[in-house]
């Protein structure tokens, strides 16, 4: 460990050159990943329960529950123009995301001809008071409803909790079901995910500020920390082009990237500083905070990466993903 040190502190305009290089383009990667992960990844792949139920999908494609649906519901001045407009453009939005298709109504006609034979107890025709529902069935090579529905989501208008609208206001736009509460709940944990940062972070600094007395040994753990998860978003969106990615894999990086980071760089100063106090130049202390503290965080680390890699042992893509990110 000290000749590694020897060598770090010998070359460390290098080792921030590097840092630098991989830090730029890891913040545009960090910031455009989000379209890149997926909220599904909680099937079992060749598991005898996807089968079935892909077997099931397949003979009766008609009936069972859909993952998700839109709805059209209508203000008290909308009329039957406005409701046959919104319906139109509702299933024309659908049309627009691949592997996506409108299913037929149980009135036995698509939604798009109301004019066709009903069935007893079915939906009636879009009417200007009561919503309209129009079902939508996702084939095998989707990546999953949660995905379709945030790409529904955004193409319908809807804001977090505020429906989307027709131009003329009259009639307001819903993506409901599974796939659509499953999208919602991965929107509002990435948002309580920030807003905790934003609390945490300073607080953070105010208990390093207390226990260095220096803004500078305050701020450097901090800052590792902060790049450490940035470039680590960086990598995780490279491994989006080539695996599954789930989206809870921010909230790991976020919680194991800062805590890890500022635990184990509080192990090397401190130790540093001790150094400095038994009279050590700053090269020696840095050497000695290496050979001992640095030896403890290696192996800590190796530790937590060998404990983590036990994950990979559930075949759940999802809980895959966040191991990745944990040991990343």
């Amino acid at each position: 460990m000290m000749r590694i040190s020897s060598n770090l502190r010998r070359y460390r305009w290098a080792v921030f050159a590097a840092w630098l290089l991989l830090l730029v383009p890891s913040v545009y990667l960090a910031m455009n990943q989000s379209g890149h992960l997926t909220g599904g990844g909680f099937e079992v792949k060749n598991s005898q329960s996807l089968y079935v139920q892909r077997q099931l999908e397949a003979q009766f494609p008609d009936q069972g529950a859909s993952p998700l649906a839109l709805v059209a519901a209508p203000r008290p001045d909308a009329s039957f123009s406005d409701m046959n407009d919104a319906v139109a453009y509702l299933e024309r939005l659908a049309a627009e995301v691949p592997s996506v298709k409108v299913m037929p109504h149980p009135l036995g006609t698509l939604p798009s001809q109301p004019g066709g034979p009903a069935v007893p107890g079915g939906q009636p025709p879009p009417q200007p008071d009561r919503p309209y529902v129009i079902t939508l069935q996702l084939d095998f090579e989707n990546t999953g409803a949660v995905d379709v529905a945030k790409q529904l989501r955004e193409k319908v208008g809807v804001d977090g909790d505020q429906p989307g609208e027709m131009e003329n206001g009259k009639v307001r736009l819903y993506v409901i079901g599974q796939g659509a509460l499953g999208a919602a709940a991965s929107e509002a944990t990435k948002h309580d995910i920030a807003q905790a940062e934003r609390w945490n972070l300073p607080i953070v600094l105010i208990v390093l500020l207390a226990v260095f007395g220096s803004l500078a040994a305050a701020a450097m753990p901090l800052l590792l920390g902060i790049c450490t998860v940035v470039v680590t978003m960086g990598l995780v969106y490279v491994l989006s082009t080539f695996t599954t990615m789930s989206v809870f894999v921010t909230s790991t990086v976020s919680m194991f990237g800062i805590a890890v980071a500022i635990d184990y760089s509080l192990f090397i100063l401190m130790r540093f500083r001790e150094e400095l106090r038994a009279g050590r130049e700053p090269a020696d202390a840095a050497d000695a905070a290496m050979a001992t503290s640095g030896l403890a965080v290696l192996l800590s680390g190796l530790t937590v990466i060998a404990s983590v890699t036990g994950i990979y042992l559930i075949n759940t893509p999802v809980l895959q993903s966040m191991a990745t990110g944990a040991i990343l």
